[in-house]
């Protein structure tokens, strides 16, 4: 009697090994594949930081969204090339764990022009890299080619000099600039230093990273709108390529404007040839540009003059609706 009781515990150990290695070898076996898939993407790249930033760019430029809403996992994603938002993650996490980054995603809410009130379902990314986790959102970076674009892949040529760094905007962004865009459900996951609640968030306006590109201060930004939960900021235009953007230094270019306050708004040229153009009258010393306006309901805009051609707008002051109590019309960008 004990022996068959012993028989049928070795049965029962022997089938339980026999599936875990068989279990096992699956999951290895699909991991090598994720090897395979990751080590060609970030061929050439050595560390953490570069890797990711190779798989982001690689997701962005192959993945386009799926508009029919069907391709939801990064399995999928991968055969299909299309997917929303979950599947963009998900292949994101997929292809850095295939190369040794560790990567995970985050789920919450969203901002857009479309959802200012902040509350539109969406999934970004968290990685780890050799200075610690950052955020990236490989949807909206592939969002915005494929806006700019349309979809013309070869546009991303670097032979033909189209410049196709764009989409860097949403790789490694600043928690305090992306917490204007994106709260996630785990307070851990905003990597602020002081996490901010639902209610601040929604209490923010629309601003997007490239605000940044320009001199202005993420935490500088984020304590101003947090403090003064009726301003409204410009809006930053996001349709000329990258040799338009950071052409200017902001060394006094205020955050919002108030009717009847005035305003002297300073800018440093960084290129030959190169002025701001709008808002008012610009006098100029060196590359020092500076312009005095006092705030009233009218639109503001600032544009980039080259050779005494105007190439790109850069903001709008009430030219855009930036907040859901807005009364400012959305303007074609």
């Amino acid at each position: 009697m004990r022996n068959r009781y012993i028989n049928k515990i070795t049965f029962f150990i022997l089938v339980i090994s026999a599936s875990f290695q068989s279990s096992s070898c699956s999951v290895f076996s699909d991991f090598k594949e994720w090897e395979e898939h990751a080590a060609e993407i970030t061929q050439g790249c050595i560390t953490q930081y570069d890797k990711a930033k190779a798989i982001f760019d690689w997701e962005c430029k192959k993945i386009k969204y799926d508009y029919t809403y069907s391709v939801s996992h990064g399995r999928e994603a991968w055969q299909a090339r299309t997917g929303v938002c979950q599947a963009f993650c998900e292949l994101f996490v997929l292809l850095a764990q295939g190369c040794g980054v560790k990567a995970e995603v985050v789920s919450g809410d969203a901002r857009t022009l479309s959802y200012l009130e902040g509350k539109a379902s969406h999934a970004w990314v968290k990685a780890k890299v050799e200075k610690g986790w950052i955020l990236l959102d490989p949807t909206w970076g592939a969002c915005y080619l494929e806006y700019l674009y349309d979809g013309d892949t070869s546009l991303y040529c670097d032979e033909i000099g189209h410049p196709n760094g764009l989409h860097y905007e949403w790789f490694d962004v600043e928690p305090e600039i992306m917490i204007f865009t994106h709260f996630p459900t785990e307070k851990e996951d905003q990597l602020l230093a002081n996490s901010i609640s639902y209610m601040q968030y929604t209490s923010l306006p629309l601003l997007e990273p490239r605000a940044l590109q320009w001199g202005w201060n993420a935490a500088g930004l984020l304590d101003y709108f947090l403090s003064n939960t009726d301003a409204n900021p410009p809006y930053f235009y996001n349709n000329k390529g990258s040799e338009y953007r950071g052409v200017f230094r902001f060394i006094n270019v205020p955050y919002s404007i108030e009717k009847g306050k005035e305003y002297t708004i300073v800018i440093e040229s960084l290129l030959d040839d190169c002025e701001p153009h709008g808002m008012g009258e610009w006098t100029k010393e060196g590359n020092i540009y500076t312009c005095r306006i006092v705030g009233s309901s009218n639109e503001y805009g600032l544009w980039q003059r080259y050779q005494n051609r105007t190439v790109a707008e850069i903001l709008s002051y009430h030219g855009v609706q930036v907040r859901p109590s807005g009364k400012e019309t959305i303007s074609n960008d």
